[in-house]
Parts: C-alpha cells; sequence; structure tokens
C-alpha cells in the first residue's frame, strides 16, 4: 500500500491535510457515540445505517458530511464489526497487491467489503487494483469513497494530544492515515487515558521531523475486544 503514493495518480487524490476540529470525550465533532448508535439504528431514520449505506455503494454524491459521521463511525455498531479479525484480511489484501496478483486480490477485497463497507484499506487498495489493470470507471467509484471516508476521520481531531486526537474505528486505519499523510512511523505505543484508549505513534514527515501522532481507538478496544473474547 505504502507504494501508491508512488503514483501521481493516486497522490493528487489522496493527499488529505489535518483540519482543526476539537473531540470532546465520548464524541465526535459534538455527537456522541450513544447517540451515532441510536440514530443508526432507527428503522426508517434519516441516518438508518442500512439506507445510508446503498446510498454510499453506489457513490451517491449527495450524501453529506454527517452522513458519512454516521456511515463510518456508525458501523462499529453494527453485527458485522470486528475489526481484529478484518485486519488479517486486510493485510492479506495488501500482501496481494504488492504482489499485483490482481485476480486474487480483487477477491480478497470483495470479501472484505461485503462485512466491512467502510475499509479505507479496502477501498484504497481496490482503487489501485482496478486502476492498474484499466478498470478506471469502477477505480474512481472506490476512490472516491475512499476520499470521502478518510476525510471523515480526518475531521475527528488534529492528533495532537490526548485531548484531541483522531477517532478511528480500527487500528489499521491508523496507518492508512499515516500513509496518506506521507508520515513514517519510528514508533507506536498502547496508552490508557479517562477510559479510553490510544495508538501513539512517534512519527518522521519528508522534513525528517519527529513528532507524536494521537489516535483514539476506544471503539476497537472495547467493541472489537468484546468480539475477540466472544469466539
Amino acid at each position: 500500500m505504502y507504494n501508491l503514493l508512488k503514483n501521481n495518480f493516486f497522490f493528487l487524490f489522496i493527499l488529505i491535510f489535518f483540519q482543526n476540529n476539537t473531540t470532546k470525550a465520548q464524541e465526535i465533532q459534538g455527537v456522541s457515540y450513544e447517540l451515532i448508535q441510536k440514530m443508526t439504528s432507527e428503522k426508517n431514520g434519516v441516518y438508518e445505517y442500512n439506507t445510508l449505506l446503498k446510498r454510499f455503494q453506489k457513490a451517491d454524491t449527495t450524501l453529506l458530511a454527517m452522513d458519512y459521521l454516521m456511515l463510518y463511525y456508525g458501523y462499529a455498531y453494527q453485527k458485522e464489526y470486528h475489526p481484529y479479525k478484518h485486519i488479517v484480511w486486510e493485510d492479506s489484501l495488501g500482501r496481494l497487491t504488492e504482489a499485483k496478483n490482481a485476480p486474487k486480490a480483487l477477491k480478497m477485497a470483495e470479501k472484505i467489503i461485503q462485512e466491512n463497507p467502510v475499509s479505507l484499506t479496502t477501498h484504497i487498495e481496490s482503487a489501485y487494483t482496478l486502476h492498474a489493470i484499466g478498470r478506471k470507471p469502477e477505480s474512481l467509484r472506490h476512490l472516491y469513497q475512499y476520499n470521502q471516508l478518510i476525510a471523515t476521520v480526518m475531521a475527528s481531531g488534529i492528533g495532537n494530544s490526548y485531548q484531541n486526537p483522531i477517532v478511528v474505528i480500527s487500528p489499521k486505519d491508523t496507518e492508512v492515515v499515516l500513509m496518506s499523510n506521507q508520515l513514517n512511523i519510528v514508533s507506536k505505543s498502547i496508552n490508557g487515558q479517562d477510559n479510553k484508549y490510544f495508538l501513539v505513534y512517534l512519527v518522521k514527515n519528508k522534513e525528517k521531523k519527529e513528532y507524536p501522532i494521537y489516535f483514539d481507538i476506544t471503539l476497537a478496544y472495547t467493541i472489537g475486544m468484546e468480539k475477540v473474547k466472544s469466539k
């Protein structure tokens, strides 16, 4: 996946800048986890998850920022949410993409998308593979979906402190965020604070400057780990 940045086609689309939005405790852009769970589970509601998902799968350009917030973070409350299982699949997809094994990569991508339609890794890997084999309309659809999802993640916080982290639903998504911003990992640690869990990376930018980036992985560490334990 890191080789994607070598391709100018993708570089023009996936360079995302940090946004200065404050994230409150147990909230994302002022919307509580509880409200996200409630609104995405309301049958026939404005943010009913399956309704939003159908529009997302068609790359509906009328979806708004709040729709994407509900889609990405609301996935954590769907029965298919299993981040640690999906990380194994996403890693396998990455290896297939690096090996330029398009048929197997696309088959694995389809498997992941069926269970995790908001997988950042899968959308960007699919876009790359489909573009490489000349299926550009499909590639652009995945690229569009990826851009909307990662913009949602980047809007969740600056990532400069425990008080203003970037909020993700999967530890794998932290790697995608760092890649999209051309940041190299120096080290990382998992820390707990105020009943929340964080992945803290020491990163190095293109100018060789090192600094920490904070990610809130509470949803994966709580809901996700419960699913691991229940197996």
